[in-house]
């Protein structure tokens, strides 16, 4: 099958009504460093792809030791001994990039998940629980926010 991509054909889009596109290279974003964050020393800051590449870059490791901190700090979770016909659930890193709106390097981004998918119904779990808000919790914040004088520039629900 011949395609654009594989034969190098590439349209560059115009963009309209103020939309920025940051430029993008095969290895991930290149952004802008400032002096105001040291552990942003490379040009091109990219996210590793295993724990042996985050551990040799000091600005990951800093990362994955304040989720760690953080996760102890809450009793997110706790160590079990390992019991007979319980499934053991692994967990992993995973690392992101936080940009600014100008594309600049905001911080860098460790989070230590769950592999949920290794869940059994009825032996690893019995129920599943997903918060919803509801519309007059919204209400409420938005009322409470005119009433009080506040400036919204943003809500996360």
């Amino acid at each position: 099958m011949t395609t654009r991509l594989r034969n190098n054909i590439v349209q560059v889009k115009e963009f309209k009504d103020g939309i920025v596109r940051y430029p993008q290279n095969a290895r991930g974003f290149t952004f802008s460093v400032t002096d105001t964050n040291p552990t942003m020393a490379l040009a091109a800051v990219t996210e590793p792809t295993s724990l042996e590449q985050a551990l040799t870059d000091p600005g990951w490791k800093k990362a994955m030791d304040e989720e760690y901190s953080t996760l102890m700090r809450n009793h997110t979770w706790d160590l079990v001994p390992p019991r007979k016909g319980v499934n053991l659930i692994d967990s992993r890193w995973v690392y992101k990039v936080k940009k600014k709106v100008d594309g600049s390097v905001e911080r860098l981004k460790a989070r230590l998940v769950a592999k949920g998918s290794k869940q059994r119904f009825g032996i690893d779990y019995f129920d599943t629980y997903s918060p919803v808000v509801k519309p007059t919790t919204i209400r409420i914040i938005l009322s409470l926010a005119i009433s009080q004088g506040w400036t919204m520039r943003q809500i996360d629900i």
